[in-house]
């Protein structure tokens, strides 16, 4: 199905991708460089220009790996013999909402704070947040709406993605319905169900519907028979070069078209596709660099660090705009605003590192209590039926004649 190349890779993607979300949002917020293309500056400067471009394209990245490993799980599943709908449900709902709700929670704090005390500074009047504290959102962001019928709630705007990824398992898995073995009325209401919940979300939603072909492509490179491009390096080149063409014709922002946009956006994600596939299939020897320890640990906190950090970032935005003057994050960037940007980043992964430690890396024993929970109340309502059964009383058997 996936090769060990194609595995260790995807780790390596995952905190990379990350990480670029991170000092992009960082990077736009408190480094200005107004004049970076009508003045000389130094290299650091021009490097950091470059590398803060890629926040939409780390989260395509993110799409195509969430429907490889998520998407492609569910139809290899599908295919066989055993029911999984029930445990696949609980994996990927505790997986989302044991992050989701404690970061909700936070950035609701954050934003309580920000706005209350540090009003008139930072971004919390900003036009880009009007209308996103109504607490009405709140309720619409806690049962993954966001970024399909509603805005994000308060200042983490990330959280979009999470709605798409979300409402893509579950209805990618009632779509596949007919494929399996169960009752036939499960599969047409299943299926029927998955079709509604695709084609509404996808009207309602603007991303919805390019981002859900972005994720069945990536569940869909599972099962290639072979690759299109044999050279893991060349296959890597193109997935590079498109990357870089699209973030310098799009400026490190998505094209105002929506035609523009998706075919940037497919792009990247059929050339990160490609990449993929061709890992699957390599033959030669595995990259070095994909072999550092440091990747798994970084890949570990890497969802957390998505979902947490740009509340945090909006704080701190607003706390140094208190304490150097209004307006300070928007002025030229000096090494006062290199030196606050490269400690938010330090700052940053501390904390998401330690929210990682009480939410992702909690996972597995969450869905072990949830397993345990379903199974004990099943065995509960078994026992009380089959009690029910014992104590039912027969009624009075009729007299021969009727009477």
């Amino acid at each position: 199905m996936h090769s060990l190349q194609a595995s260790r890779f995807i780790v390596v993607a995952r905190w990379v991708a990350a990480f670029a979300v991170l000092i992009a949002h960082a990077g736009s917020l408190l480094i200005s460089q107004p004049d970076i293309m009508t003045a000389p500056h130094g290299l650091g400067a021009y490097a950091w220009w470059f590398l803060t471009g890629f926040p939409h394209q780390a989260v395509i990245v993110f799409f195509v790996i969430s429907g490889y490993l998520v998407g492609g799980n569910v139809v290899a599943k599908s295919r066989g013999t055993e029911p999984f709908l029930a445990k696949y449900f609980v994996d990927r709902t505790v997986r989302i909402y044991l992050v989701l709700i404690p970061v909700i929670l936070l950035g609701w704090c954050l934003d309580s704070i920000g706005k209350h005390f540090l009003l008139g500074f930072g971004l919390y009047d900003s036009p880009m947040f009007a209308g996103s504290f109504d607490l009405r959102l709140l309720w619409a962001n806690l049962i993954n709406l966001q970024g399909i019928f509603f805005p994000t709630f308060g200042t983490n705007g990330p959280l979009w993605s999470l709605g798409c990824e979300f409402w893509y398992y579950i209805a990618w898995a009632l779509l596949l319905l007919p494929l399996t073995r169960t009752a036939p009325l499960v599969r047409v209401v299943g299926f029927v169900g998955g079709a509604a919940l695709a084609v509404s979300f996808s009207i309602s939603g603007v991303f919805f519907f390019v981002g859900g072909l972005i994720w069945i492509s990536g569940a869909l490179v599972r099962f290639v028979p072979r690759p299109l491009v044999r050279s893991k390096e060349i296959a890597l080149l193109i997935f590079l070069a498109v990357t870089v063409a699209v973030r310098l014709i799009c400026r490190g922002k998505i094209p105002a078209d929506p035609m523009s946009a998706a075919l940037a956006d497919a792009a990247v994600a059929l050339s990160f596709c490609n990449l993929l596939l061709s890992l699957r299939f390599a033959q030669s020897r595995e990259w070095t660099l994909c072999t550092w320890r440091i990747h798994k640990p970084l890949s570990d906190f890497s969802f957390s660090l998505y979902a947490c950090h740009l509340p945090i970032i909006v704080f701190a935005v607003a706390a140094a705009d208190y304490v150097f003057g209004a307006g300070w994050h928007a002025r030229t960037a000096t090494p006062l605003h290199w030196l606050v940007t490269f400690s938010l980043l330090g700052l940053m992964l501390c904390i998401a590192w330690l929210l990682s430690r009480a939410t992702e890396a909690r996972t597995d024993d969450m869905r072990l209590a949830v397993y345990r929970l379903l199974d004990a109340l099943g065995r509960r309502r078994a026992g009380v039926q089959a009690i029910a059964d014992e104590t039912a009383i027969e009624p009075e058997p009729l007299p021969a004649s009727g009477v």
